[in-house]
């Protein structure tokens, strides 16, 4: 391995004009002698303008097609307003009858705390998911139907009491 060179042993770095430096060598000092630069500016890159594009002509009668598909939709969404909301299941009061029993599990759910409501009140509605919606909105959580009953996410057992026996179940709180 050879030696390291002291500060004092080491070469300058080679400039442009030094012969024999892998610079211009002495070509940059007879160009700069004829009154020429070694570097010649590089040209700007030409940007080329792209002709803008018209919109393609309309075909004869788009317009009255286009406002009679409008009307269509105004007359539509008048309808709509008209028939009012759709009630979600469980939204009157006194819609669920019968006994409801909300529990509380954990297993077979990763130590996650849900709140389960089954029973006979549960079981005579014809719209279990729109149920398990309405409950969901109102408790603020998550809500599921897994096998005929309602799983809350979390220990919803006060809430879902309260908002059961609003709607006219009897309500039974199990463990």
């Amino acid at each position: 391995m050879g030696k390291k060179k002291n500060k004092k042993q080491r070469r300058a770095p080679p400039t442009a004009d030094t012969p024999g430096s892998g610079g211009f060598g002495g070509l940059a000092a007879a160009l700069q002698a004829s009154g020429l630069s070694a570097s010649a500016p590089e040209p700007e890159p030409e940007i080329p303008v792209l002709p803008t594009r018209e919109a393609p002509p309309r075909r004869p009668g788009s317009e009255e097609a286009e406002a009679k598909a409008r009307k269509a939709k105004k007359a539509a969404k008048a309808a709509k307003a008209a028939k009012g909301p759709t009630p979600p299941a469980a939204n009157a009061t006194g819609l669920l009858k019968g006994k409801a029993v909300v529990r509380q599990e954990r297993k077979g759910r990763g130590g996650k705390t849900v709140t389960v409501v089954d029973g006979v009140a549960i079981s005579r509605v014809d719209d279990l998911v729109g149920l398990a919606r309405t409950m969901r909105k109102a408790m603020g959580t998550g809500a599921r139907v897994e096998g005929g009953k309602i799983v809350l996410q979390g220990d919803q057992r006060k809430s879902a009491e309260a908002w059961l026996s609003k709607q006219g179940a009897s309500v039974v709180i199990g463990n």
